[in-house]
């Protein structure tokens, strides 16, 4: 578990934390009950999902996907 450092459509530097990378899948798995935990809002509204972080800056707008999940792609710097 770790976090990662990724570029805002603003062009700004923003952190999620409390993301698991599992090699055999190659991608990041992100625990929303654990962002909740850290002080993150999380809302899922209109198959629309936003995350918050501590200051209530959104971090991520994710639209649902037709397999139900909520794909969020990154530019990790």
């Amino acid at each position: 578990m770790g976090s990662v450092v990724f570029q805002a459509k603003n062009g700004e530097h923003r952190i999620l934390h409390g993301i698991y990378f599992i090699p055999t899948l190659r991608n990041s798995i992100m625990s929303l009950g654990q962002l909740d935990e850290a002080g993150s809002k999380v809302e899922i509204e209109h198959s629309t999902l936003r995350i918050w972080d501590q200051r209530k800056c959104l971090l991520a707008k994710v639209k649902r996907d037709r397999n139900r999940l909520y794909i969020l792609h990154l530019d990790a710097v």
